[in-house]
């Protein structure tokens, strides 16, 4: 029952492991802030703590933007993301309305099985094992 745990029991089943899954999830982020901002002797000295910063340079970003194309290889980017976006949803509303409208045989997904449990059955990696879950009738 929902509010039924304690303290306790609520801190250790679901936010520490929620705190553990952000922490996971976020550490790629600090990781590459951090060894943007560092100077790059400072990426290879062992006496230094690599999580965290000793000294703070911006020359990496300087360097980025003065001696590398970088505004082509975003534009270059931003062109391939779009056309490749634009592909696929156009793809995807041609067979949407061609699921949706056209009768062909297994459009009535419904009569797949007298239950309608196809989508439960496509979402499984494994067919067979689908049909062994608690709940079958």
């Amino acid at each position: 029952m929902v509010g039924s745990r304690t303290l306790g029991k609520r801190v250790l089943g679901i936010y520490l492991p929620l705190a553990f899954f952000i922490i996971f999830l976020l550490f790629p982020f600090y990781w590459m802030s951090l060894v943007s901002l560092k100077p790059t002797n400072d990426l290879f000295e062992l006496k230094y703590n690599p999580f965290w910063m000793q000294t703070f340079t911006l020359e990496n970003y300087l360097y980025l933007f003065q001696n590398t194309p970088f505004p082509e290889w975003v534009k270059n980017t931003i062109i391939v993301s779009v056309v490749s976006t634009v592909l696929s949803l156009g793809c995807s509303i041609l067979i949407g309305y061609a699921l949706a409208r056209l009768r062909f045989p297994g459009s009535n997904w419904k009569q797949f099985s007298g239950r309608g449990d196809l989508p439960r059955l496509l979402g499984s990696p494994d067919p067979a094992f689908s049909t062994t879950l608690p709940g079958d009738r």
